[in-house]
């Protein structure tokens, strides 16, 4: 997650950089994710680009690193020299080779797996937004309820004459607003424990 943030944020200020190289990649099969720099630890990490894709670099850029993986395809990792046009412009396509390996392709199995995994639990976590913003209403106005309801048992208390209008109306706001907190205090509790199980369902899948 960190070292996708760190790409998105490099090129995000390479997009709008004035000079810069449009490398321009892609493959054959495409759809085979792009992996930057060093390849990584392992494939179930997200890769930031995917072919055909146009990468920024540097308009000094001579040379980049890059891993392609596609599943059923051999990784491959490519050092590649930048040789731009007198736009700004490289093309590269790479053909990639079958992976006939079965442990390789086991992992490769395995590998987007354990992404899927962490992208479902991304997705859950964000669940855990209008939960919580449920959570923090439902307990805003139970507790509103909950004043009102102890103002008017203060105001009823006080009366002496209890055989009138006044003191029906208020005992009628009383029981009115009592039945409302208690609605909502059920409906803070349930958003609530839906926290906790996006939160806790969300976190276990992400890691």
């Amino acid at each position: 997650m960190i070292k996708f943030l760190f790409y998105f944020l490099l090129f995000s200020s390479l997009l709008f950089a004035e000079d810069s190289i449009q490398f321009q990649l892609s493959s054959f099969p495409p759809h085979a994710d792009i992996y930057l720099g060093s390849p990584p630890n392992s494939f179930s990490q997200k890769a930031p680009f995917s072919t055909p894709a146009t990468i920024r670099l540097p308009v000094d850029s001579t040379q980049v690193l890059v891993t392609l993986f596609k599943k059923d395809y051999s990784d491959t990792t490519i050092d590649i020299k930048l040789i731009p046009n007198e736009r700004g412009e490289a093309f590269l396509t790479i053909m990639l080779k079958q992976e006939l390996n079965e442990s390789i392709l086991e992992q490769q199995k395995k590998d987007l797996f354990r992404r899927a995994k962490r992208e479902y639990g991304h997705m859950i976590l964000l669940g855990t937004i209008p939960a919580s913003v449920a959570t923090i209403i439902n307990a805003l106005i139970m507790q509103y309820h909950i004043s009102e309801a102890e103002a008017r048992s203060t105001e009823i208390d006080k009366i002496l004459i209890r055989q009138n209008e006044h003191f029906k109306s208020l005992k009628d706001d009383f029981h009115h607003h009592r039945h409302h907190a208690q609605n909502f205090k059920r409906g803070t509790l349930i958003s609530a424990v839906a926290t906790s199980l996006f939160l806790i369902v969300g976190c276990t899948l992400s890691f």
